[in-house]
């Protein structure tokens, strides 16, 4: 990342994080841990997040709503916008 000088960070997470291990706690934390990357390695970057709205797929062991509940939480705890 850091040859590449970025400005901005786009990290976005799709039906496949779904599945996860560990379930939504798990997700939040691998979230918290790819940001804290991200700041160490890019610290004057922009960070943006995206994640897709709750799909028909009934197999997923977490909901993309309990998902996206933890990604709102880390964006607000950690001033992402």
């Amino acid at each position: 990342l850091t040859e590449l000088a970025l400005d901005t960070v786009i990290i976005l997470t799709g039906t496949n994080d779904q599945r996860i291990t560990g379930g939504a706690s798990t997700f939040e934390a691998n979230l918290r841990s790819f940001i804290a990357r991200i700041r160490a390695t890019l610290p004057g970057s922009d960070i943006l997040f995206v994640m897709p709205c709750e799909n028909e797929r009934t197999d997923n062991p977490v909901s993309m709503v309990a998902m996206a509940k933890r990604a709102k939480k880390v964006a607000a705890e950690l001033r992402i916008y």
